[in-house]
């Protein structure tokens, strides 16, 4: 790996992508993509399944949503896009629920017929009543939505998601996860003027990323070698990887959870009805479904008595009997609890002290969605285009 480049990016996934893609374009540069996963795409990796005719979001469903302008202009210029207001269902017990909380589910829970300000009364009485112990996102989520909302809705999904009670984790989590709605708006980003998939998937959406002649993408490369290949780079370093591996776990290493979508064949009369289903109840092993039927890139796929359904569950959770032959695609995240959010900003102290690196993605920032991983390269591909040109 001798070889001189202009530009090193650590990671395939969207961050790393993007930025790949426009370092490319900025003029007559080389860039060299690096990543250690065997497949390009990161957590947005979708792959076709030629059993059942689909386009299946391996590790769960990803939708992008933005409300920014450039960032529309920016996908559309890449790849062909398809329409989607993504509108999320929760089950509890045989029931499904609106998601995030709207005065109808309110309603629905309570058995009553509240307006919007009844229905604010009603849970400001169930806050005041919670004394707030440590700051956490328990205490936040129930000074927002009262007890019964937070027990119903909450509680169960969390701690299976995240790993941990709610008591245990950050309140910074609380609002961008949980947002209580007083109208009966039901799709999942009312906000987004601009909502859509990649008509071919998000492989195709990379496809065209990442498909220039000067960029050089390379999977599968050992994490010594990557280190190693910043030493090649003339320009700059986009680092998209985890941050404490980075700086050698000066500040200790950050906590990740592991979390699993096993995908298994289910009969499509009897599959879910949305593309997504929150599963709240404590009891059920999986914190979330995805049945990729539903999404706009199969929606001409061709009609089948069999589909497939992810199922998503903890990596601490016992896979149930039920999917011990489903294809399972594991992946970690960045665990939210208050001392490993207060390690990560250490990190990203030391990260803005970096001469010539920009860090990005999902390792060095806290939970950023497909908009502003986007927004964040492309920000951080001007900064860098200032400096060279």
């Amino acid at each position: 790996m001798a070889e001189q480049y202009d530009f090193v990016v650590i990671g395939s996934g969207i961050s790393g992508a993007v930025a790949a893609e426009r370092l490319a374009k900025s003029g007559v540069h080389s860039v060299l993509v690096l990543d250690q996963a065997s497949h390009v795409g990161g957590l947005c990796r979708t792959q076709w399944d030629e059993d059942h005719g689909l386009i299946v979001p391996i590790y769960g469903t990803r939708v992008i949503y933005t409300a920014n302008s450039t960032v529309a202009d920016y996908l559309e210029s890449i790849a062909p896009f398809r329409k989607f207001e993504h509108r999320l269902r929760a089950m509890v017990g045989t029931e499904t629920y609106a998601i995030p909380i709207n005065l109808e589910t309110i309603n629905r829970v309570y058995e009553a017929n509240f307006d919007s300000r009844a229905a604010r009364a009603q849970l400001q009485i169930e806050a005041a009543e919670h004394e707030a112990r440590n700051g956490s996102m328990q205490d936040a989520a129930i000074s927002s939505m009262g007890t019964r909302l937070y027990e119903t809705f909450v509680r169960g999904f969390a701690t299976k998601q995240l790993g941990e009670d709610p008591s245990k984790l950050s309140d910074e989590l609380f609002k961008s996860r949980f947002p209580v709605r007083f109208d009966a708006e039901d799709r999942f980003a009312p906000f987004a003027d601009w909502q859509a998939l990649p008509v071919h998937g998000f492989h195709g959406l990379f496809d065209r990323l990442l498909g220039a002649e000067n960029i050089t993408v390379r999977m599968g490369v050992a994490r010594d070698a990557i280190r190693s290949a910043i030493g090649i780079c003339r320009k700059a370093v986009v680092y998209t990887g985890e941050i404490d591996a980075f700086f050698d776990f000066s500040e200790g290493p950050l906590d990740f959870r592991d979390n699993v979508v096993i995908w298994a064949p289910v009969k499509t009369s009897e599959a879910q009805k949305v593309a997504v289903l929150a599963h709240p109840d404590i009891d059920v092993p999986y914190f979330r479904t995805h049945a990729p039927m539903h999404l706009p890139y199969n929606h001409n796929a061709p009609a089948s008595h069999m589909t497939l359904v992810g199922y998503e569950l903890s990596g601490t959770t016992t896979v149930p009997e039920t999917l011990r032959n489903g294809v399972a695609y594991p992946y970690r995240f960045l665990a939210k609890t208050r001392a490993n959010i207060d390690r990560l900003r250490r990190y990203q102290k030391l990260a803005r002290a970096e001469e010539g690196i920009l860090f990005l993605g999902r390792h060095s920032i806290p939970s950023p969605n497909i908009e502003q991983s986007i927004a964040l390269s492309l920000d951080a591909v001007e900064r860098i285009k200032e400096r060279f040109e």
